[in-house]
């Protein structure tokens, strides 16, 4: 039974810390997104669309 435990223990840990960094982490984006403030300098390296063509 100890011989099993520790690998079962890890392999637990394991699965709930990637899975909730996967649940969480375009909810977190998302978030961050949504509080972002345009800067003075956003858009300067983007090109318009009228040079695209």
């Amino acid at each position: 039974m100890k011989e099993i435990l520790a690998p079962a223990v890890f392999l637990v840990l394991f699965i709930g810390i990637v899975g909730t960094a996967l649940y969480l982490t375009p909810r977190l984006a998302a978030w961050v997104d949504r509080r972002r403030q345009k800067g003075p300098y956003d858009g300067v390296a983007e090109t318009p669309e009228e040079e695209k063509e």
